[in-house]
């Protein structure tokens, strides 16, 4: 004599044999630790060790107002002399309060097209093609990489000169701080500078 059974009655005995078969194998299972000797913290924490006007800002034609616009454009340039320790993947010049809190129109980084600013900078509302490119020289030589972006500078001190578009926003009882990026995200910036 042959027995049938209902279609609930074959789902319920053959679900959770199919299900035991999905599992791990003891074979297969094997446990990891997470790697704690590695961290993405750089060994030496970045500084920005000074930041001052040039004494040839607003003298010299170098650059362009737009991203890697690394030829003269016909107008003056904001040029800016800073030492920093790396390591620093981004740079960023902004208007802020006396207390380096973004705060006005003037703006600049080494940021790239759709590249976001750190959330302390403005994050997604702040993209690289909206601010002004910044050359920036070192030993004599721009630094920048085609498009304006910049290599990350290593663990040790670089004596930078930045050269910014005038826009005329930095204005007589202005502040403006320079912010460096390291690449585990952390944002260090300068004491303010006081035009």
């Amino acid at each position: 004599m042959v027995t049938v059974m209902s279609p609930a009655t074959v789902l319920w005995v053959a679900v959770p044999l199919m299900l035991i078969g999905c599992g791990p194998s003891t074979a297969q299972t094997t446990t990891t630790t997470p790697d704690t000797t590695k961290s993405t913290a750089p060994t030496t924490p970045a500084k920005v060790e000074s930041f001052n006007v040039a004494n040839d800002s607003l003298t010299v034609d170098k650059v362009g107002m737009r991203d890697g616009e690394l030829v003269p454009d016909g107008s003056k340039d904001l040029v800016f002399e800073a030492v920093v320790s790396g390591p620093v993947t981004q740079l960023f010049v902004f208007q802020t309060s006396d207390k380096c809190s973004p705060s006005g129109a003037f703006r600049s980084d080494t940021l790239i097209g759709a590249q976001e600013a750190p959330k302390e900078l403005g994050g997604e509302l702040e993209l690289g093609k909206l601010a002004l490119g910044m050359g920036v020289m070192e030993n004599g030589k721009f630094i920048n990489r085609e498009g304006g972006s910049i290599p990350t500078l290593s663990a040790e001190r670089h004596s930078l000169r930045l050269y910014i578009g005038n826009t005329n926003s930095l204005q007589t009882g202005t502040h403006a701080c320079l912010f460096a990026l390291q690449p585990d995200g952390v944002l260090v910036k300068s004491a303010p500078l006081n035009f």
